[in-house]
Order: structure tokens, then sequence, then C-alpha cells
């Protein structure tokens, strides 16, 4: 005897598929395949939509202070003037002219308490694979000084050294 029992309870199906014929292996192989076709046509699948993924944007050359665009970002290094938005870097710790690229293979940005990958760090910021090959990576001529608007190099403390503020903004579609 084979039951077959599909019913509609507060937005879920619920299946119930009964094989009371334990000696006949080929009943209880087509109740089971049954049961999955039965579940493929009931249930609706989630469909997730995903985006494509946009080509990294080219270099950009900061010759000095300003703003410049950079895909789907508009990135601005000033003079830090006390409170305001986005992170600082004391002023002494670079050179202009800077470049803002995307991500490499084997990117790193030095922190307080060590080095960490460009990648782990767009992953514990919940940065969606498909735009993290678009996040604006600040450098000088030979390290990472900034990682889109998420975190900034560590220098150790130079005193009342003059600041930059570095502001990474997505711009408006």
């Amino acid at each position: 005897v084979v039951g077959i029992e599909c019913q509609h309870a507060s937005g879920q199906l619920v299946h119930d598929v009964l094989a009371r014929t334990a000696e006949d292996h080929a009943l209880r192989k087509a109740v089971r395949k049954l049961t999955r076709a039965i579940h493929q046509l009931l249930e609706p699948r989630q469909l997730t939509a995903r985006r494509e993924a946009e080509a990294p944007p080219e270099p950009v050359l900061l010759t000095g202070f300003g703003s410049a665009d950079f895909g789907p970002w508009q990135v601005a290094v000033i003079p830090d003037g006390g409170e305001g938005e986005g992170r600082t870097l004391p002023r002494g710790s670079f050179d202009f002219p800077l470049t803002l690229r995307s991500r490499r293979a084997g990117d790193g940005i030095a922190l307080k308490n060590g080095t960490k990958s460009v990648k782990k760090l767009l992953i514990e910021a919940k940065i969606p694979k498909d735009l993290r090959d678009t996040t604006p990576i600040l450098c000088d001529n030979n390290r990472i000084l900034a990682v889109g608007g998420l975190r900034t190099a560590y220098f150790p403390a130079g005193g009342e050294e003059p600041r930059v503020r570095v502001i990474c903004r997505r711009k408006e579609i």
C-alpha cells in the first residue's frame, strides 16, 4: 500500500509519503522518486537575483588634495579640519601621487595588530562578492593606505601631526 498526502498549511507544503511494503525494494525506490517529483512541482524554488559583477575601474592618479571618480565611487583626499565623515591618516605617512585602484591578489593593509588581507576585510564587512572588485583601494607607491570607507592603514602615533581625511562615497545612481 502506498499513500501520498500533500497539503498546504500556513504557506508551507507538507509531504507525507508512506510505503508500507518493506520487502519490495523497487516500490520503495519508486515512492522516493515520486516524492522528489511532487516536491519539485509543488514547492516554488527560491530564485536569487544575481547582479553581474562590474568590471574593475581603471586606476586613477591623485597628484594632490582633491577628489576623483572611481567607477561607482567618489573618493576625496582633503586636509583634515576636525570632525567629519571619512577616515584620517597622518599627513607625513605618505607622499603624493596617490593611486586609486581595485584590489589585487595578495593585497594586505597594515593594522594595529598586524596585517589583514583586503579580501578578508571585504568579506568581514559583508561587501557583496560582485562589488568587491569595484571597492577603491588608496595606495601610495608601495603600500595600501585605505580600503574604501572601511579602514585606513595603521601608523604609530607621531604627536600632533597634521592629518588628512579620506572620504569615500558611493555615487547616486
